[in-house]
Formats: C-alpha cells, structure tokens, sequence
C-alpha cells in the first residue's frame, strides 16, 4: 500500500513539474482537460478522469488493478479506473497509437531531463 500512495505522489509531482518546466510537452501528453486542476464529483481530481489517451495509457498501471479494480476503485473512484481501463486497450490495439503515445511520452521525458529539476 505504501508503495502505492508514493506512485500516485510521484505522478502528480511530474504532472505539476511538466505543466511547469515542459508547457507544450505536457498539453501534448495531458491534453487540454489534463492542464485542469478542478475536482471531479469529489472523488478524484478532474485531471485523473479527463487526461488526453497517452497519458491515460501510460499511467494506467497506477490507477487500475489488473483483473481486480475494486482496491482501485475505491481508492480513485470507479471513473478514473474505468478512464484509464479504457484508454489502456484502445492504445494497445492500434500499433500506430501506441508508437504515437510512446513519442509523446519520450518528447515530455526529454523536456523534464534536460531541465535539471533535482
């Protein structure tokens, strides 16, 4: 559990840097309703439940459970898990998505390393 709640810590704190540092990587990896800090029916974070496809893709080992949701569920609301649920198979079922989302990822991963945050 512990291990958990540092992943989700972690992802927010690269959000919050690459929305900083990185601008245009970050709406291209978050997407314009990613950018948003509202909250979603009081459950999650709008931003958990709305972020652009690669980013929901990519992350969606954090916020779903395998065969199992309902730790997940319970934990960041059924939206979220089923947002990222979803986002997971449909990137994984298009070759050209999927390399699409890894540039995306790569194109934000570059940004933040050579601004030297740590």
């Amino acid at each position: 559990k512990m291990g958990e709640d540092c992943l989700n810590e972690e992802l927010s704190e690269k959000r919050c840097l690459s929305l900083h540092h990185c601008p245009k990587q970050a709406k291209e990896y978050y997407g314009d309703a990613g950018m948003s800090l509202r909250n979603d029916d009081g459950q999650a974070p709008l931003h958990m439940s709305q972020k652009a496809i690669c980013a929901s893709w990519a992350e969606a080992f954090a916020y779903t459970g395998g065969d199992n949701n309902n730790d997940r569920e319970l934990e960041y609301g059924s939206v979220v898990t089923e947002h990222h649920q979803k986002a997971r198979e449909i990137v994984n079922k298009d070759k050209g998505l999927k390399r699409e989302c890894r540039d995306i990822a790569f194109n934000l991963a570059q940004c933040l390393r050579h601004k030297k945050l740590f």
